[in-house]
């Protein structure tokens, strides 16, 4: 590597013939300095001076260039040699670890394994068939519905829901987000009818009620105020949407042993309620087939 104060001794020594420049490896200034009469002198001087109060990183940096890359790529291989050497020893380390406790675990395990046999314990292992069974079935409509909802798409989920209801119609959370739906939609009515239901079968988060946002347009309709003053329930004379007249009377609870026998007419209008909703697509035929039994039963 050049050394700086060296440089500085040629160029005010030397520095009429250029000597600094050689050895700096600027030939072709140095030649300039040879050749350049008169001032050369006062260059060399000067860059002497330049040379002395310049830093030792800047020298290097302009003169040593390729000696300190050099030295910097063999120190940064070092040092990247010396991380892989450590990372590789605790790579084998930690394999030795766990290699030791695998086979402490596996040895203790078989131990245990002879002690249970000799004592006929039996291993407790889970029923797949049991607990696969016992799973209940989602309803792939509320799915739908609760997917139609996120969607900004309130009359398809409202269609979807309203079939849920056929399956499961003490669903507190269906008749909860068909309260919504039918608020975004603006339809008052059907909304209160859904919330009596909700309430009806249990639904008691009113503090949510008064401040969910989809129900903010069912809040300033007048029959909310009753709706509220009747403690969350819809008065006994109140409307019931055609479409939900026959759902009321499904999802009632079956009649006492001394309640009196229904007549031929009760019995008459109720399947044709059910026709209707079938004809509607709210009932499937298999759904259908299955309310028309259980009235006639």
């Amino acid at each position: 590597m050049k050394d700086k104060n060296l440089a500085a001794v040629l160029a005010f020594f030397g520095g009429f013939v250029g000597l600094h420049r050689f050895y700096l490896g600027q030939t072709g200034l140095g030649v300039l300095y040879v050749i350049m009469p008169g001032l050369n002198v006062m260059l060399g001087v000067l860059d002497a001076i330049i040379f002395l109060s310049m830093d030792q990183d800047t020298f290097d940096e302009k003169y040593n260039r390729e000696e300190v890359s050099a030295f910097r790529s063999d120190k940064a291989r070092r040092s990247g040699d010396r991380y892989e050497r450590y990372r590789q020893r605790e790579l084998n380390r930690r394999r030795r670890g766990s290699s030791v406790s695998r086979s402490k675990t596996t040895a203790a395990g078989r131990k245990q394994a002879r002690k249970n046999n000799r004592r006929g314990v039996k291993q407790n292992r889970p029923d797949k068939r049991r607990s696969s069974a016992s799973r209940t079935p989602a309803n792939p409509d509320r799915e739908l519905g609760l997917e139609l909802f996120k969607d900004f798409d309130y009359d398809g989920a409202i269609e979807a829901f309203e079939k849920s209801l056929t399956i499961e119609p003490r669903d507190i959370a269906t008749h909860w987000n068909l309260a919504c739906a039918y608020s975004l939609t603006e339809d008052a009515d059907k909304s209160l009818y859904h919330l009596d239901r909700a309430v009806a079968f249990g639904f008691n988060d009113f503090e949510r009620l008064n401040s969910h946002d989809a129900l903010a347009y069912l809040r300033v309709q007048p029959q909310f105020e009753t709706f509220v003053k009747n403690e969350y329930r819809l008065a006994p004379d109140a409307p019931v949407p055609e479409a939900h007249q026959q759902d009321d009377l499904l999802s009632q609870a079956p009649p006492a042993a001394n309640a009196a026998p229904r007549t031929n007419v009760d019995l008459l209008d109720q399947l044709q309620e059910l026709g209707r909703l079938r004809e509607r697509g709210l009932l499937s035929e298999a759904e259908f087939a299955a309310q028309k039994r259980k009235l006639l039963s």
